[in-house]
């Protein structure tokens, strides 16, 4: 069975006498069968929202980055793989 969720959690933050609410979103993956599982998450901060203000993204260039990096790296993985063949 594979599974993909999405998750958001929110938790009130105080600054300067401010209020704030630090929305996150959790993606989990897993993968079970009978005999094997495998599963792993992925959590990051998403939105800032104010009283005052309207919400503000926050975005993940980070995690963008590394996937363009595995990216690269399994094109070149399959390039090589076929220039030997």
């Amino acid at each position: 069975m594979i599974s993909l969720t999405k998750t958001d959690a929110r938790e009130d933050l105080a600054l300067s006498g401010r209020a704030f609410t630090l929305v996150s979103r959790t993606w989990a993956f897993s993968f079970q069968t009978p005999w094997f599982g495998l599963g792993a998450d992925y959590q990051r901060p998403h939105r800032l929202e104010a009283d005052d203000e309207p919400p503000r993204q926050i975005h993940d260039y980070l995690m963008l980055a590394r996937l363009g990096a595995l990216a690269l790296l399994t094109l070149a993985m399959l390039a090589r793989r076929l220039r030997n063949d």
